[in-house]
Order: C-alpha cells, then sequence, then structure tokens
C-alpha cells in the first residue's frame, strides 16, 4: 500500500472528565509520557466533518480521559481504498497514562469529552500500546477472516417472469451451495459490532478509477452466532419492483435486487437497468465489485440513494463473469484501522 502525506492534527488542551476504558491497565514502570508520544495510525482516513465528524485521540489516566488531539480534516488521506497512515505528536498529556483511545466524534459534538464510537483502544505498558478495534467497533473480537460467499438472484419477478429470469441483477448474502462455506451454512457469518457500529453492503462500478460508483443495498447486523439471518433496511431494494419493498419480498438475508425504474428514486446518471453484475471490461475485468463497509450507527437514518461509505471497509470481492448461482467468495482485506503508542523521541 502505498502511503502519502499525512494529515495535520490540531491539538487542543487536555480535559479531566470522568470516563472509563474497559480494559485499561496502569503499569508503575512505564516511563513518563508527558514530553509528549508519537502515536501511528494506519488504514485510517479524515472523516468528512459535516455528515461524519472528527477523529479525536484520547489518554486516560485513573479512569478520566485527556484529549491529545483531534484530526485536521484540512489534510489528506489518500492511497489504496483512500486510506493513509499518519505519524502524529501528542502533547499536552497527563504523565502516567494507562490506556489510549480513538473516537468518531459526530458532526456538531460539543460534549468535551470521548463520544461513545470507539474506534480504537489500546492498554498502556511500559509506555507503549497496540490499537486495535477489538472492543471498540467489535465486541472484544477479530473481524471474520471467512465470511462466505453470496450469489447473484433475483426473486421480486420470480412471480411474472419466472426463474431463472434477470438473476444478474440481484445480489443476496447467502450460498446456495451451503457445503462451499466454511461453516457449512447458507449465510455469510461475521463479527458481531458493539451497538454504535452497524455493517453496510455496496455493489461498487470499477472501483479505483474516475468512474468509481458505490451503490448501498442497506444497513444490517449478524444475529448472536455472528449469522447474516435478517434482511437489511433497504428489504428487496427500490429498484426490486416490489411496491413494499422495505417489508417485501422473501429473502430474510441482506441484499438488493436492480431490475425496475422507480419513479421516486433514480440511480447514478448512465446506469440502465436491469443492472448486469456480471459485467465485465474488455480485459476480462469485474465491472462491478462488492463491498462491505462499517458504519456509524447514526449513518442507519440516511434517507436511500444519499449514502457514502466510511472508510471501515474490511470486505470486498470482485462480483466478474460466471453463471449467477456460482458463489462469489468474500474475502477479507485486513484493512481495518490499527495504531501504535510509543514515547517521544
Amino acid at each position: 500500500m502505498t502511503m502519502t502525506r499525512a494529515p495535520r492534527l490540531l491539538l487542543v488542551p487536555g480535559l479531566a472528565l470522568a470516563a472509563a476504558l474497559p480494559g485499561a491497565c496502569s503499569d508503575s514502570t512505564a516511563p513518563a509520557l508527558a514530553d509528549g508520544a508519537v502515536l501511528e495510525l494506519h488504514n485510517v482516513a479524515a472523516p468528512d466533518p459535516a455528515t461524519e465528524g472528527r477523529l479525536e485521540v484520547w489518554l486516560f489516566q485513573d479512569g478520566t480521559p485527556h484529549s491529545a488531539g483531534r484530526l485536521d480534516p484540512a489534510g489528506e488521506a489518500s492511497g489504496e481504498m483512500g486510506l493513509a497512515a499518519m505519524e502524529l505528536t501528542l502533547t499536552g498529556i497527563p504523565a502516567d497514562p494507562d490506556s489510549v483511545l480513538v473516537t468518531l466524534e459526530p458532526p456538531g459534538d460539543t460534549d468535551p469529552g470521548p463520544s461513545r464510537y470507539r474506534l480504537l483502544r489500546g492498554a498502556i505498558r511500559g509506555g507503549r500500546a497496540e490499537l486495535t478495534v477489538q472492543g471498540a467497533v467489535t465486541n472484544f473480537h477479530p473481524l471474520e477472516e471467512t465470511p462466505g460467499a453470496h450469489s447473484l438472484y433475483t426473486t421480486s419477478n420470480n412471480a411474472w417472469a419466472g426463474y431463472p429470469s434477470l438473476e444478474d441483477a440481484g445480489m443476496w448474502l447467502f450460498n446456495m451451495f451451503p457445503a462451499t462455506n466454511p461453516t457449512g451454512e447458507r449465510w455469510v457469518q461475521l463479527s458481531q459490532l458493539k451497538p454504535e457500529w452497524i455493517y453496510e453492503g455496496w455493489i461498487v462500478h470499477r472501483p479505483g478509477s474516475d468512474a468509481e460508483t458505490w451503490i448501498s443495498y442497506g444497513k444490517f447486523r449478524p444475529d448472536p452466532r455472528g449469522y447474516l439471518t435478517s434482511r437489511d433496511n433497504t428489504g428487496s431494494g427500490a429498484f426490486s419492483g416490489d411496491p413494499d419493498f422495505r417489508n417485501g419480498g422473501v429473502e430474510e438475508v441482506p441484499g438488493d435486487e436492480w431490475t425496475t425504474p422507480n419513479p421516486g428514486y433514480a440511480l447514478p446518471a448512465g446506469f440502465q437497468l436491469p443492472l448486469d453484475l456480471n459485467e465485465v471490461d474488455g480485459d476480462g475485468e469485474a465491472v462491478w465489485h462488492h463491498r462491505i463497509t462499517i458504519e456509524p450507527v447514526f449513518d442507519e437514518s440516511e434517507p436511500l440513494r444519499s449514502e457514502r461509505p466510511f472508510f471501515v471497509r474490511p470486505y470486498g470481492n470482485p462480483i466478474g463473469e460466471g453463471d449467477a448461482h456460482v458463489p462469489r467468495f468474500i474475502q477479507y482485506f485486513g484493512t481495518e484501522p490499527w495504531g501504535r503508542l510509543r514515547p517521544a523521541g
């Protein structure tokens, strides 16, 4: 991954506010960090402050948070998937912090303490810490590395067109051949998230190009086993031809169909229905790709067709040419944020 210049950090004074970071651990042998600390952040990007808020760094001492800086959105984050590595010098911090936290502070946030949208966390031992999404974004587990497969399939037109019909215009998160899934079940499996975060699925036209376009198929959560056994918040999708698309349809898994124009909604200019998710370019490369992002839960109420992907984008796969029923296995990219804290100097 190619990294470019890091965003600037706007430093703000430390704050003495009562809050706790689960799993924090003090180490009496830790060197003092009052003279400064360096925080490396990887696989991050500056959020849009108007719609997503800002990232803020917090150092805790005896359960009290001290702000060590907010990410200045005037900086640029670029590279693969729009992600970057940053090295931030923190000042105005307590002498012996025991834990570190990176939060997403929502748009318009005026609370001087850390928000509940925790992105990274780590316990400081010996003046150093490894920051991870575990226990911040996920429910104390790593992200699932073998989610399973999705299928191309349409159900909303079967009553009048039969089966198969326009199967390349729909995508659902289940495997028609469950024995080929790692779990042996038909469903996709993902790690459970903290209540402040939610998964969102997308089809992406020509990712990484000037024609890159993201189209959401809805937000969703796994069941207690981690399986995706419930529909997403858009049901069968506005372009499925189902008048009650949010509640209609037969599939109880996340997914959408793009078969039928809907006068209430519009696809990006130039896209014609039904979509051909199997489309390939002149070199045989997939034109459409699948992505799963992790979004702050305040995005759950985004109006349909105004969705924007957050920068936590751990999963995806090219859809590519092939029969609709052939499983497309979802890949784990390993691109979730992580960090490392060390003394300055």
